[in-house]
């Protein structure tokens, strides 16, 4: 599986690997954390992250509150509106959120047919720099 190889204090290599999402459609993701203004809160999306997306493809994904509450969320233009529940309790101060978008350009694209040559050549390429397996045990 295509990997990232990132320098890893813990390991006796000093370096681990990071693996790539998989996934049927060619999606970016952002990890963003949201300072919380009060029950209707609203965020404007990185511009950067909306001109590497398809059009209204991007949504959120989750919304996870630093403290007990119902968050709804949705993507309106650029900005995420956020709407937010204590059921009598304090608000949260922020809100830990992921947005999902679709790579520019592959609008459509899910579950791509490919041929045995297609797969026989990427799992060469990925061979290359893997060549042997190696596992680690879990915890």
């Amino acid at each position: 599986s295509s990997s990232a190889i990132v320098p890893a204090p813990w390991s006796p290599t000093g370096y681990t690997a990071l693996f790539v999402e998989e996934a049927p459609a060619v999606l970016f993701n952002d990890k963003i954390k949201v300072r919380v203004t009060g029950k209707k809160t609203i965020y404007p999306i990185d511009t950067r992250f909306v001109a590497v997306c398809e059009p209204n493809s991007i949504d959120v994904i989750g919304a996870c509150p630093n403290r007990p509450a119902m968050v709804g969320a949705e993507v309106k233009g650029g900005e995420i509106h956020f709407l937010i529940n204590t059921c009598g309790g304090r608000l949260p101060e922020v809100i830990n959120a992921k947005i999902s978008g679709v790579r520019k350009g592959f609008k459509g694209w899910r579950f791509p047919d490919r041929t045995k040559e297609e797969f026989d050549t990427n799992e060469a390429f990925i061979k290359l720099a893997h060549p042997q397996p190696r596992k680690t045990r879990t915890k």
